[in-house]
């Protein structure tokens, strides 16, 4: 993937909001708020290859869950520390 395509491509990442259907950011239709983006752009823009696998150890901070979990209801961010 040549540089101009990767930063067209990621430069879309945007938080939005689908009443109808799903969104996920793998697949570059938005993200959900627990998708873990720092693995995905790792994948892109690192480590990944063409095929998104091509160093496993090198694509996760290993941080696999968010240190409180989101609300139920807007603004479904918790509270910082």
């Amino acid at each position: 993937m040549s540089p101009q395509v990767l930063t067209t491509t990621l430069a879309t990442d945007v938080l939005g909001v689908s009443m109808t259907g799903a969104t996920s950011l793998a697949t570059l239709s938005g993200r959900n708020l627990s998708d873990d983006v720092i693995d995905i752009e790792l994948k892109f823009l690192i480590f990944g290859g063409p095929t998104g696998n091509s160093n496993p150890k090198l694509t996760s901070d290993n941080v696999n869950a968010n240190d409180k979990p989101f609300l139920g209801s807007f603004p479904f961010l918790a509270a910082p520390f």
